[in-house]
């Protein structure tokens, strides 16, 4: 059976994405299918935007065998504050070696105390099922039988604990649909237990507290240009693709100019532009520099009204530009290291429809740059 070995944060359209963390082992891994697009992962990220309509990150963390201790170990190792809520996919290794279930209960005790253990401001963090995954595979109906007795097993134990604990919310598959059948496809079975999660995903992060959902990290300058660097594109000409989109940005928009910019210690270098020229800015006058400090989109819609903004020379010289959207540009490692971004020489009101489309074309052309990384 295959795993994909593409990009494994994947994402749902909308204008302002909610950031999901998802660990888990082999179905979190992607196990027969050959792109997260297909997987838990991909399926996850669109059926939760169209849940939400705010768009989603989905960010998948799998491993062979992901035990709760592995889990635990994860989410300490992890930056959870990036994220609105998480979602844990276990137990189903201990499923097929019939761990016990008196083990499997201190496990996952010791897990939820990690988890509360990440303090008040930490996301929700929401334990799914072992779902009823014998169906995709080719064997007897006894073992199927016996595979979905231990399911049974395991879920009751991991329902009772996250209630005795408090510090995850337990999600069953039950009753969400119908179930997966004998020769079911794995893909189908992915897309219907992502829709099992989506509702209960976003009732979770619709409860939690408001100041969690900023997904707010301060910068860390130092880690972001070893990002920056590591990518390899500072002073390379930009391929066609990069071109492409970026005049994209312009023409859907409907705006005079577009670029994508990238801060490289103190200046803001420009990759690529359209209806603007590409040259250096100093960073202290650079608004890419801005909207690199938070996850999502910056809008400035009248800068010649900004104390921050209105000297700039891209304001007060030549350019003359008033209105500014940008999405950030991030490095594989989640670290924001520039912006795709559009401009006016009028102010201007940028929709909900124009961020959702500057975000999408902001995540293409974050994918050309991780590929020319990849060689």
């Amino acid at each position: 059976m295959p795993f994909p070995d593409d990009e494994t944060v994947l994402h749902g359209s909308g204008p302002d994405p909610d950031r999901i963390l998802l660990v888990g082992g082999n179905f979190v891994r992607g196990f027969g299918v050959r792109s997260h697009e297909l997987g838990i992962a991909g399926n996850l990220a669109r059926k939760l935007a169209a849940r939400t309509g705010h768009g989603a990150d989905v960010e998948a963390h799998g491993v062979e065998m992901m035990t709760p201790a592995r889990a635990g170990e994860e989410l300490s190792a992890l930056r959870i504050q990036r994220f609105d809520a998480i979602v844990l996919m276990i137990g189903a290794g201990e499923v097929l070696t019939m761990r016990p279930m008196s083990e499997w209960r201190n496990d996952l005790q010791d897990l939820l105390r990690v988890i509360s253990d990440l303090g008040p401001n930490a996301p929700p963090v929401l334990i799914a099922a072992v779902p009823p995954f014998a169906a995709v595979f080719h064997v007897s109906d006894a073992v199927r039988a016996r595979i979905a007795r231990a399911i049974d097993r395991i879920n009751k134990v991991t329902r009772r604990v996250c209630a005795e604990s408090g510090a995850a919310t337990f999600v069953d598959f039950g009753g969400t649909g119908p179930a997966p059948t004998a020769g079911t496809r794995v893909s189908d079975a992915y897309e219907t237990w992502a829709s099992a999660l989506a509702t209960p995903l976003a009732q979770a992060m619709a409860s939690a507290p408001h100041e969690i959902h900023t997904h707010f990290v301060p910068v860390d300058e130092g880690e972001r240009q070893h990002a920056l660097d590591k990518l390899g594109v500072i002073g390379s000409d930009p391929d066609a693709i990069v071109n492409h989109i970026v005049e994209m940005a312009r023409d859907m928009l409907g705006v005079p100019a577009a670029s994508l910019t990238l801060i490289d210690h103190d200046r803001q270098w420009t990759m690529s532009a359209s209806g603007i020229r590409a040259e250096d800015i100093p960073r202290s006058e650079a608004i890419c520099n801005t909207t690199i400090q938070t996850p999502g989109v910056y809008i400035v819609e009248d800068a010649s009204t900004s104390p921050e903004f209105q000297n700039a020379s891209w304001v007060a010289g030549t350019e003359h530009i008033r209105s500014y959207a940008g999405y950030p540009v991030e490095a594989p490692g989640g670290q924001r290291v520039g912006a795709l971004c559009v401009m006016d020489r009028s102010p201007r009101h940028f929709t909900p429809d124009d961020v959702a489309t500057l975000r999408d074309l902001a995540l293409r052309a974050q994918h050309e740059l991780w590929m020319a990384a990849a060689g």
